[in-house]
């Protein structure tokens, strides 16, 4: 399974252009605290 920082980074690698690996982890670790966040929302309300 690909990691949310790998997803990214080959998609912005594709694209090319303005979008370079900063940017990847930006949304990488945007991703990661989303998933994270839900979890831990999930887990208060059981």
């Amino acid at each position: 399974m690909k990691t949310p920082y790998q997803i990214q980074y080959e998609a912005f690698a594709k694209a090319g252009g303005l979008y370079d690996e900063r940017h990847a982890k930006l949304y990488a670790e945007f991703a990661d605290n989303l998933i994270a966040d839900e979890g831990r929302e999930r887990t208060l309300l059981s």
